[in-house]
Order: C-alpha cells, then sequence, then structure tokens
C-alpha cells in the first residue's frame, strides 16, 4: 500500500512533535547560590541537558524566571531586549561579567587566601581538590598551583613535602600530607593539657574567689570562737568544779561545827563537840 504521504511528508510530520516536546519541556532549576554564581549556572546546564531543553531562546526564558529580583536591575536591557541569535549565551556571560566574583579576586584567592581548615577544608587533600577546580577555570600554571598549595599548608608540613616533590606527583603529596597532618593532629591532642591554664581574665576571677572564699571561713572560725569575758552566770558556774561536801568529820570535828560553830544545829549524836570557850 502507498503513504497516503509524498515522501520526506511523513518524517517531518512526526519530527515536529519531537522539536516541540524539546523545546516545551520545563527542566528543574536548582536553587540559586549567590555566593558561586558559575557552579550554579554549571548545575542549571546539567539540568537543561537532562531535561533535553536545547532551545536557545527556552533556556533564556526559564533562566529569567529563577532569577532573584535583586538582579533586575543590572540585567534589565537583556531581559527586555534579548539578542536574536543565543540569548541564553548573552544572559549567561552578563550574569558573570556583572555579578560573577572577577577573576584576579579568584586567583587571589587561591594563591594566597586560602589556608588548610578554611570552609571545611580540613585534610590537605581537599584543600588540593578545591583549589584545582577552581583553577581550572582560571588556566593557572601547574607549578603555581603547587606553590599555592603548599603556602596554604602548615610550615611544619609544608618542610616536609617540599623535600619529597620532585619524586611524587601532586595528588601523591597531597595523600601523604593527609598521613602526616593526622600524624601531627594525634600527638597534638596526646600533649595538650587535659586543663589548659585560665586566661588572664579568668586567673584574676578564681583569685577575688579564693579570696571571698578565705574571708568567709575567717569570719565562720570567729563567729564559733568562745570570747574572752563574756561568759554567762551558768557556764561560769557549769565549768567550775564542785567541791563535794563531806560530812564526815575532819580532825574530830563535824563540818556543821567547823561549819557554824556553837550555831549548828544539824550536827549528828554521835560525834562530840566541845564549845569553844570565850575570850
Amino acid at each position: 500500500m502507498f503513504s497516503q504521504y509524498p515522501e520526506g511528508k511523513e518524517n517531518s510530520a512526526s519530527a515536529a512533535p519531537e522539536e516541540m516536546s524539546v523545546s516545551g519541556l520545563q527542566a528543574r532549576i536548582p536553587g540559586f547560590i549567590p555566593e558561586d554564581l558559575e557552579f550554579w549556572l554549571a548545575q542549571v546546564e546539567a539540568r537543561f541537558k537532562l531535561a533535553r531543553v536545547t532551545n536557545q531562546l527556552t533556556n533564556f526564558t526559564q533562566l529569567v524566571g529563577y532569577l532573584p529580583r535583586s538582579m533586575t536591575p543590572g540585567l534589565r536591557d537583556i531581559f527586555c531586549n534579548p539578542p536574536p541569535d543565543r540569548p541564553y549565551d548573552a544572559l549567561r556571560d552578563a550574569i558573570m561579567g556583572k555579578f560573577g566574583t572577577p577573576v584576579d579576586f579568584r586567583l587571589e584567592q587561591l594563591l594566597g587566601g586560602l589556608c588548610l581548615g578554611d570552609n571545611g577544608l580540613d585534610t590537605p587533600t581537599k584543600l588540593l581538590s578545591y583549589m584545582q577546580s577552581q583553577a581550572a577555570s582560571l588556566n593557572v600554571d601547574k607549578n603555581i598551583l603547587r606553590l599555592s598549595w603548599l603556602q596554604a599548608l602548615p610550615k611544619s608540613l609544608s618542610s616536609i613535602l617540599q623535600y619529597f616533590g620532585q619524586w611524587y606527583t601532586l595528588m601523591e603529596l597531597a595523600k601523604m600530607a593527609d598521613r602526616v597532618y593526622a600524624d601531627q593532629l594525634s600527638v597534638q591532642s596526646l600533649t595538650r593539657p587535659a586543663h589548659p591554664p585560665p586566661s588572664s581574665d579568668n586567673a584574676k576571677l578564681v583569685a577575688c574567689v579564693k579570696a571571698l572564699v578565705a574571708q568567709v571561713q575567717a569570719l565562720t572560725l570567729l563567729r564559733h570562737r568562745p570570747r574572752k569575758g563574756r561568759r554567762t552566770r551558768y557556764n561560769h558556774w557549769s565549768h567550775r568544779p564542785r567541791r563535794p561536801r563531806s560530812r564526815s568529820p575532819s580532825n574530830g570535828i563535824y563540818w556543821y561545827h567547823r561549819r557554824y560553830g556553837d550555831a549548828a544545829k544539824r550536827c549528828l549524836t554521835q560525834y562530840t563537840y566541845t564549845p569553844m570557850s570565850g575570850n
């Protein structure tokens, strides 16, 4: 059976919906990253490829819808009058030119602004990987990258690596640096005192607290110490030893007679008493 379409017509008709689907798809744009526009735009373009959005005008339109309002004044001209030829590329270049980090600043940050431990780069290999990713877009020479990476490391570590640099590649040096740096951290943790000495302000505060404690202790001792000359009558007599009253005769004289003489009335009959003769 012959086709009802002329030769080539059927193919063109079937290709039209596919072209419409490519230009009409909506890509899922990732969240805006103002501090790293180049990385964000790379993610956007990756989403365009996954969604098979290849039309420049479609890419331009979708990207404009996801840009924050703070960028509108600098991009107003290209928003209102997009160029007919490759509008997305023009928008991308305008974004990087007006809001991206300047190349000279990124190069300066790469060469001298990074240190081991910044931004979660806590190992030499992480630091090297980050610097290599930054240097790739800046066309930095490998020797300059090696020197910048060594300068970003602690001196105790970089001095060791400089000796082995002529025999190992940069990544091999980074792996060696990871092991050496881990050993240095373990030694520091062992030699570091469990209770570090207090700072000058803390030392003053501790001294004041100790002085106050000493004063309170001294006042407490004074309060509980007995004071001379202020004893109560009860305490005075209670601490004084009492002489037992003996009713037995002493030297033949009964106690009542010795105490009261002839006026004694409670003497016992079995004892004798001779009245004293008057003068």
